[in-house]
């Protein structure tokens, strides 16, 4: 994990089902941002948050690109950004 941003508006009760909606704005080259909200039955808000996670090669632990049939299959699931 490169990067953890996280804004609590309210707390989740216990048993309480909650939604959460995580978007991809970008296919990564490097780093791979994802945007998270949590809402509670309600519909509230509760949480909102960004990760942003590093593709890192296992050999060297450096940075790399992203693996070109991991890239492919996000392309055909959310498009070319």
């Amino acid at each position: 994990m490169r990067m953890l941003h996280a804004v609590y508006h309210k707390p989740a009760l216990y048993d309480e089902i909650l939604t959460i909606r995580t978007i991809i704005n970008d296919i990564p080259k490097v780093k791979f941002t994802f945007m998270s909200h949590i809402f509670n039955e309600k519909g509230e808000l509760i949480n909102e948050g960004e990760v942003v996670l590093a593709f890192m090669n296992a050999a060297t632990g450096k940075p790399c690109r992203i693996p070109e049939d991991f890239r492919m299959i996000l392309e055909e699931k959310f498009g070319n950004n």
